[in-house]
């Protein structure tokens, strides 16, 4: 995510061009949040920052310590968003969520928010250490400093993972585990398709290429084109979610997932295996490791108390 603040910051005269360059290339591995770079190079105090932050904004400012974020948190669940934007729900009133951040400039923070709940996002400004302390307090020191392995992945990230045989990906041990990079890759494909609002996802192997579209607004758009040597690796992990036959690559099939938003609500994806049209079934046996993999998705979002033991 690409925040704005800096420029916006520089253009108020908070800081200098060369103070703007430093930050952008200090913060750009995603590690620290701008506020976070700005308060750790000592230029503005955590709570000077977010009172010029809210009054360029023209938004509130809370004070962590006095709302009740830790209630708002439990019941809306919503730790991956949480951890991922390092925003705060801080209050619920009527139909109307205050979500605590320290960044204003990045919008996907309120779409996100407002995606996952249903309600109307209402931004607020707290001071950036209270919240890196709340979500200490909330999830652990191991959840805070996973963040970083949330980060965005690119089909060049993977491209160094080998690749494998027929025999050997039926015993591949971390194509069942959510952390691996290529388990991350998928969620983060999934919640992309999520977020532009994507009637299907296509995962389509080639001889010598590998794509995946998105059909947005009825418009088939290329999004990544992983190593070919991952198409059984990207398969295989998608079967896993949709409880298919990871050795069955010849026969379409068709099963399901849910893709968990939160803790309390999730979106039901079809996957569904094919054949290639006009592509002789022999003809595709020998020329591709994989079926092509499209999934289409439900967009109705089911909400319940308890999902946590759904695959994300």
């Amino acid at each position: 995510m690409n925040s704005s603040l800096c420029s916006i910051l520089q253009r108020a005269g908070v800081l200098s061009e060369s103070q703007e360059n430093e930050l952008v290339q200090w913060t750009s591995s995603g590690e620290l949040t701008v506020p976070e770079g700005i308060v750790d190079k000592g230029w503005l105090s955590a709570s000077n920052l977010a009172t010029t932050i809210s009054e360029l904004f023209g938004l509130e400012t809370r004070v962590l310590s006095e709302t009740d974020y830790i209630n708002a948190c439990k019941r809306l669940g919503l730790r991956e968003i949480i951890l991922e934007h390092n925003a705060l729900p801080v209050a619920i009133v009527n139909n109307t969520l205050s979500v605590a951040t320290a960044d204003p400039s990045l919008m996907q923070t309120e779409n996100d928010f407002r995606f996952a709940t249903g309600m109307q996002v209402e931004l607020v400004i707290a001071n950036c250490e209270d919240i890196r302390a709340a979500i200490r307090k909330l999830y652990g020191d191991n959840n805070l400093d996973s963040k970083s392995n949330t980060k965005q992945l690119t089909s060049d990230d993977l491209a160094n993972l080998v690749q494998v045989s027929d025999a050997e990906i039926d015993n591949i041990e971390d194509l069942s585990q959510d952390d691996s990079p290529v388990s991350r890759f998928i969620h983060q494909v999934l919640m992309d398709a999520v977020r532009k609002k994507a009637s299907d996802i296509h995962f389509e192997p080639y001889e010598h290429l590998y794509r995946i579209r998105l059909r947005c607004d009825g418009i088939l758009i290329e999004t990544h084109q992983p190593a070919t040597q991952l198409s059984r690796r990207l398969a295989a992990r998608i079967k896993i979610l949709a409880k298919l036959d990871i050795a069955e690559r010849r026969l379409p099939q068709d099963g399901r997932l849910k893709l968990r938003l939160s803790e309390s609500a999730s979106i039901d994806m079809r996957v569904s295996t094919c054949q290639p049209c006009g592509v002789r079934r022999s003809c595709c046996d020998y020329s591709m490791a994989t079926l092509p993999i499209s999934i289409s998705i439900s967009w109705v979002i089911t909400h319940c108390k308890n999902l946590s033991t759904l695959p994300h």
